[in-house]
């Protein structure tokens, strides 16, 4: 029987039975995982758990009337209270600042609540990208040559290639190489594949030769890397709940 696992952002949980999930009341946007799939995917995109999915209804924001407004700031003080100190304002304009008194404090407590989960916001979005830069590609170099034995234009980078993440392994690395001039001029970009792999915190050194076609012509390459994907070995059961980088050192 198939054994799915959920994650809710910070931790992983599972296995569960189909019929688990449905008892947990999964919805649409929860990262579901299981053997045969290569990463977390939202459960509205595994077509088995269509029919599980608790639809769950948007918020409803009720308009609240001034009137409404003042009867929720008096439910925090003493109703009589301000009753008694509204009553004895003498005229209309008095009551209209006495009221705003009242609400002044929960528009500004209410601000106050905003801009905190924007920091929050703010500061997990900053985390997350920080945590992106991976993978790193130390002293990039290339050179494109003339092959007389096999009469081509050949392409050919060294560099090597370090993770510098404690947990999570990639593979199958998206270069994008830079034809430079004689005079350092960019007269090219293209991209190409590496098929290779890097453990956690460890560094491995790229000489290869990449398959395409290179313009007539000798130049020198610098490349980096644009992708790559987390993969799990023998030693990982799941994959990680992350996205990935790369970064440059040059």
């Amino acid at each position: 029987m198939k054994k799915y696992f959920i994650h809710n952002g910070n931790d992983q949980l599972g296995p569960f039975s189909i019929e688990a999930l449905k008892e947990k009341g999964i919805t649409g946007k929860t990262m579901i995982w299981f053997e045969g799939i290569e990463k977390w995917t939202e459960a509205q995109f595994i077509p088995e758990l269509k029919e599980i999915i608790t639809v769950v209804p948007p918020p409803f924001e009720k308009n609240m009337p001034f009137s409404d407004t003042i009867d929720k700031m008096k439910k925090v003080a003493d109703r009589d209270v301000v009753a008694e100190i509204e009553n004895k304002i003498p005229n209309q304009k008095g009551k209209s600042i006495f009221r705003w008194v009242l609400v002044l404090p929960g528009l500004i407590g209410l601000i106050c609540i905003i801009l905190f989960s924007l920091r929050i916001i703010i500061s997990k979005t900053s985390n997350s990208n920080s945590g992106l830069d991976s993978i790193a590609i130390i002293k990039p170099r290339g050179s494109v040559f003339y092959d007389t034995y096999d009469q081509k234009w050949q392409l050919q980078i060294e560099g090597v290639i370090m993770n510098k993440a404690n947990v999570t392994s990639y593979k199958d690395f998206v270069i994008s190489v830079d034809f430079l001039s004689e005079t350092k001029t960019l007269l090219e970009t293209k991209q190409f594949m590496i098929y290779k792999s890097v453990e956690p915190l460890e560094e491995r050194e790229i000489n290869t030769y990449l398959e395409g076609n290179a313009p007539n012509g000798s130049y020198s390459l610098q490349w980096k890397c644009i992708g790559s994907t987390p993969f799990i070995d023998d030693k990982k059961r799941y994959p990680p709940y992350s996205s990935n980088s790369c970064s440059l050192i040059r």
